[in-house]
């Protein structure tokens, strides 16, 4: 999965990883549920309980959603994080609990561990100025394919996407690669002689270490490399304390207690932890990425409080966010970002669903340590499986720190689902219960088996349909950059027939709205009819995604261009009606009162009655003067103020 990448869709890396994981979720659940009929073995595990839990949870928060259709398939272009994508984790959870042993464990992490390396050879070469991926999609020998947001040879991301993801990935792999290195240790420090097979194992391994540790180097990312210091430094701990049984029970309790603690003093005490020294500047700065953090982590404690029990549904935090930015979030370098997640795993599930998403999301992880933990007590630090628990702590842990200074993506995802599984079926065998010959099925069973075979053939169409659909949608806005808005309608109309999303209906709408002003000079029933057209579906996206406010702002600019057409002033009303509605979902976002002065400004131009024309200027430069009060060095607002 982390190899898989395009550059035909909307989003080159984690789109095509979700889809996968979709299309290898439905065809493993079809396989478990056929292998159950043949040997009726079915494992149980009190872990599933809190996993089952958080995923009640989350259909819950779902329920409540302010945008269902956001919460359930989720943020467009991630994905990761809606409901479809927590049902796939936790079913390949429940599919691995039947299935996995000792040897299809050490055979999954041998390939993850190869499949790693691949992605650090296949980042390294950007980071001499020559991307791999360029030369895939471009044909291109250097790095001109991205833009100035992807610098490969300032910070590696390969085929994960950006560099922090690549190090959080890395981290976790550092742990599994000290996994199979512990046997050439353990026969050190037994004293006995190598083979040349495992002495070439070994130094294989030993490369890859390094190799892993300078592809994590490379990404620059702080939380990766902080994450694997602490994690290694809990894990030798750990090991040293093994030689003394007594520490190893303070050792457990102080890093749950620990976990426990910081995320309730993060959430219940949020103005001691999250205070901010950012002020505003003027002219061209980067603010650290620290101090953007904090203001965004002390957004999320704001909205997860407004929304307590279930937030404000998965994944509609991009959204949301707005009715609770800090006012600081304009004094900083990315003031005018998106941001879809919380960059802060558990804050981010307390915003988005509530008190009780947080505590179950807690309770999985406590349970997962947990699990660890009791392996860990159960074996000797001579014997390997001792190496293997203590391993499978240091990626998790790793997951934990990096998701607490980020996000996590399909790719860790998969882990932090997965590494519990492997940790309660290590030491478990295959166990065959009862088989059923295939020449002796059922009736019913036969049965059975033609509804599964149409489920996959339905579940895999759809999961075709919404790539096609992605496919078409990317294509549409590479037309709309060349301003061909004919074709890029007909694309987006494909894409909307091939699956519905609300992010195709609005770049639907505008380009509607563009071809109705292009209309106008010449084809009064056309621009007629596109104008129609475009209300309609605007209006639709709205109703679906109500807290959206780059709706109303698409509404906004539509109505301007309805007003271009046909100078009628009710239009310019609308227009600044729809900047109003944006307005009240983020309050302390200074771009749409700029947009509203702009309007009023041409209202006092255009309107034919004198009272009107000044009190139009008069809420014009009150407007622009609400811009520059949330954002005082906004340079076009300033200039708006001048000109007025």
């Amino acid at each position: 999965m982390p190899l898989v990448m395009s550059a035909r869709t909307s989003e080159i890396f984690e789109f095509n990883k979700m889809m996968l994981l979709y299309v290898g979720t439905l065809l493993i659940a079809i396989l478990a549920l056929i292998r159950f009929t043949v040997y009726r073995d079915v494992r149980k595990h009190v872990y599933l309980l809190p996993l089952l839990g958080f995923l009640g949870t989350i259909f819950l928060s779902t329920s409540t959603s302010v945008d269902p259709h956001t919460s359930i398939f989720g943020h467009y272009g991630r994905f990761n994080g809606g409901l479809i994508s927590i049902i796939a984790y936790v079913v390949l959870s429940i599919t691995a609990l039947q299935i996995f042993d000792k040897k299809s464990i050490n055979t999954l992490l041998k390939v993850s561990l190869v499949s790693s390396f691949i992605v650090i050879l296949w980042g390294i070469p950007g980071k001499l100025g020559v991307d791999l991926s360029c030369i895939l999609f471009t044909g291109q020998y250097t790095n001109a394919c991205w833009t100035a947001d992807f610098q490969p040879a300032v910070r590696m991301f390969s085929t994960l996407g950006q560099p922090n993801w690549l190090g959080s990935y890395l981290a976790i792999h550092f742990f599994i690669a000290l996994y199979f290195v512990s046997p050439y240790f353990l026969t050190l420090i037994n004293k006995e002689v190598l083979m040349s097979k495992q002495k070439i194992a070994f130094i294989i391994l030993t490369v890859y270490g390094l190799c892993n540790l300078m592809g994590i180097w490379f990404t620059q990312s702080r939380s990766s490399l902080l994450a694997l210091a602490i994690a290694l430094v809990i894990c030798a701990a750990l090991a040293i304390s093994k030689y003394k049984a007594r520490f190893f029970q303070p050792l457990y309790l102080t890093l749950m207690l620990s976990i426990v603690i910081g995320i309730a003093a993060l959430i219940f005490f949020p103005k001691q932890l999250l205070s901010t020294s950012v002020r505003p500047q003027e002219g061209f700065f980067v603010t650290d990425s620290s101090e953007i953090r904090k203001i965004v982590w002390q957004g999320s404690v704001a909205l997860g409080m407004r929304y307590p029990l279930l937030g404000t549904g998965p994944e509609t935090f991009a959204y949301t966010y707005f009715l609770t930015r800090p006012l600081e979030h304009n004094y900083v370098s990315e003031w005018d970002f998106i941001y879809n997640k919380a960059h802060n795993e558990f804050l981010h599930y307390f915003a988005t669903t509530g008190f009780l998403g947080l505590m179950m999301y807690l309770v999985v992880i406590i349970g997962t340590l947990a699990v660890i933990f009791m392996q860990l007590k159960k074996t000797s630090i001579e014997r390997l499986d001792f190496w293997f628990y203590l391993s499978l702590l240091g990626a998790y842990l790793t997951i934990l720190i990096t998701n607490f200074f980020g996000f996590s993506t399909s790719t860790i995802q998969l882990y932090f689902y997965l590494i519990p599984i492997l940790a309660i079926t290590y030491s478990l065998k295959v166990h065959i219960v009862e088989t059923v010959q295939f020449t002796q099925l059922s009736r019913q069973l036969k049965m059975f088996y033609g509804i599964l075979v149409f489920l996959l053939i339905v579940g895999l169409y759809m999961i075709t349909r919404m790539y096609k659909a992605d496919m078409l949608y990317a294509e549409a806005k590479v037309l709309i950059a060349q301003d061909d808005h004919q074709q890029a309608s007909v694309k987006l109309v494909q894409a909307l027939a091939n699956h519905y999303e609300h992010v195709y209906e609005d770049k639907l709408s505008g380009t509607l709205a563009q071809l109705a002003f292009i209309s106008s000079f010449d084809d009064p029933q056309t621009t007629s009819e596109l104008t129609l057209m475009s209300q309609q579906y605007n209006l639709h996206t709205i109703s679906e995604s109500p807290y959206n406010q780059q709706y109303y702002r698409t509404q906004a600019k539509n109505y301007y261009l309805y007003y271009q057409s046909s100078r009628n002033i009710d239009d310019l009303l609308q227009a600044v009606k729809a900047t109003e509605a944006a307005i009240k979902i983020a309050p302390t976002d200074p771009q749409n009162y700029h947009t509203l002065a702009l309007f009023y400004t041409v209202l006092s131009q255009e309107s034919t009655v004198k009272a009107d024309q000044a009190a139009y200027a008069e809420q014009a430069r009150e407007s622009v003067r609400n811009a520059l009060r949330l954002k005082p060095y906004y340079v076009e607002a300033q200039e708006l103020l001048k000109s007025l």
